[in-house]
C-alpha cells in the first residue's frame, strides 16, 4: 500500500512540472464563425521577460512564461471582440510609437485549437497578429499595425475583455 501510495505521489509531483502542448488551427484571417472562446493572457515583467523587444505569447510550442493566464471569455463575448476587431471603424485613432505588449488573446475554435493569436498593446494603442484582418491589409506591409485603435473601439474592447485590472489602468 506504501509502495502505490508513494507511487501515485511521485507521479504528481513529476506531472507538475510538465506542459500541454498546444493544439494549432491557425486560420488566415481573423473569423467570427470558427471563434468559440478566447484565453485572455497578461505580460508579466520578471522570468527573463521585459519589453525590450517584441515578445511573443507563443514561445517554443508553449505559453511564454511572459505571460500568465488571466481568464476565459465566453462564446458570445468572443464573437463580440472578434467583430470588433474586424470592423473598418475600430482603427484610425492615433498611437504611440511603441509596442509593449499588456495583454494577449488566444482564440480556439468549438474543438479547442488555436485559430489566432493576437497581442494588444493598450499602452501605446495597438495590436500585433499573424492572422488577416481585412478591414488592414492595405496596411500589412508592416509588422505592427500602423493606425491605432479608434477612441469607440477602444473603450468597447475594454469592456469586453471586462478585466478589473485593465477596466481601472485603462477605461476612462
Amino acid at each position: 500500500m506504501k509502495k502505490i501510495i508513494y507511487f501515485l505521489l511521485l507521479s504528481s509531483f513529476i506531472s507538475l512540472g510538465q506542459t500541454d502542448t498546444l493544439s494549432y488551427g491557425f486560420t488566415k484571417k481573423l473569423q467570427i464563425e470558427s471563434s468559440n472562446f478566447i484565453k485572455l493572457f497578461k505580460f508579466e515583467i520578471g522570468h527573463g521577460c521585459n519589453q525590450s523587444k517584441n515578445v511573443k505569447l507563443i514561445f517554443k510550442n508553449e505559453i511564454s512564461p511572459c505571460f500568465v493566464f488571466v481568464k476565459n471569455i465566453d462564446k458570445k463575448t468572443t464573437k463580440n471582440i472578434v467583430k470588433l476587431l474586424n470592423q473598418k471603424t475600430s482603427y484610425g485613432g492615433g498611437y504611440d510609437a511603441c509596442f509593449d505588449t499588456n495583454y494577449a488573446l488566444l482564440i480556439y475554435d468549438k474543438n479547442g485549437c488555436i485559430t489566432s493569436s493576437i497581442q494588444i498593446s493598450l499602452s501605446c494603442n495597438r495590436l500585433h497578429t499573424k492572422s488577416i484582418i481585412d478591414v488592414l491589409i492595405p496596411l500589412y506591409e508592416m509588422d505592427f499595425t500602423p493606425v491605432g485603435f479608434s477612441p469607440r473601439a477602444r473603450k468597447t474592447l475594454i469592456e469586453l475583455l471586462n478585466e478589473p485590472e485593465i477596466n481601472k489602468k485603462y477605461l476612462r
